[in-house]
């Protein structure tokens, strides 16, 4: 294992804890959490993606004991929106099993979703503290911004869009649709909405000039690969016009 992936995800996992400390996560579930991001960036494997999905479930589960007594009820809504994504989410993580030669896991569709999935589920826990709230409102937009692809790294529906199956590519652009449809309606059920509305700018103006250079870069040398990342700069580009308009 190189020196320098070890390195980065040191640093990506103390980050990660500093964030949530600063954010009034307890220290236990910001300790727990750190150490899932960690695990994530370094060891890159489907065991390695359940590992770290386990710790940022232990973070939730902590986060949720120790912090607070809740002062916001969570609205049954935003409950029905995340269950229904995390069914249909495992569900296309199956099907692209059944495809594959031999039948295997992706490794990278299933990190993805778990890491997204254990960030949802980590503000989730968060979002009744409310010195927690605007962290808490940060994790769950992260999450559903990470499914949809607005983020400069693999991301769930952008990989399925360029799978070579045309059902898969037909399921990644539903997922896409599905997400997109929950972070609208979700973001102003969330405790802190202006937050979330922050959060979806900034990873836009990221992951923007992102897609973009991925565009240009690789429309020679992979066309497929280059429409899919066409299709998250028109996602962050619509995303961005609609958090820009809530922020007025």
């Amino acid at each position: 294992m190189a020196p320098s992936r070890a390195a980065g995800a040191a640093s990506a996992g103390v980050a990660g804890a500093v964030l949530l400390v600063m954010g009034h996560a307890p220290w236990p579930a910001a300790a727990l959490g750190g150490s899932g991001v960690a695990v994530f960036a370094l060891w890159r494997t489907v065991p390695g993606a359940w590992t770290g999905f386990g710790l940022l479930v232990a973070a939730a589960v902590a986060g949720r004991a120790l912090g607070a007594p809740a002062a916001w009820r969570m609205p049954r809504e935003l409950l029905v929106w995340w269950s229904a994504l995390e069914v249909y989410g495992l569900a296309t993580i199956a099907a692209v099993r059944a495809v594959r030669e031999p039948v295997q896991v992706s490794r990278r569709l299933l990190g993805s979703w778990l890491a997204s999935s254990g960030a949802i589920a980590l503000g989730l826990a968060l979002s009744g503290d409310a010195d927690a709230a605007a962290i808490a409102a940060t994790l769950v937009t992260f999450g559903i911004m990470h499914k949809l692809g607005v983020v400069p790294v693999y991301a769930w529906a952008p990989m399925l869009i360029r799978h070579p199956a045309p059902r898969i590519v037909a399921a990644g652009m539903a997922g896409l649709i599905l997400a997109y449809a929950e972070l609208l309606r979700v973001e102003p059920l969330l405790p802190d909405p202006a937050d979330a509305a922050l959060t979806v700018i900034g990873l836009s103006v990221v992951t923007l000039p992102w897609a973009l250079w991925r565009v240009v870069r690789q429309w020679r040398t992979d066309r497929r690969c280059a429409q899919t990342y066409a299709v998250v700069a028109l996602v962050a580009v619509s995303l961005l016009w609609q958090a820009t308009w809530i922020m007025k």
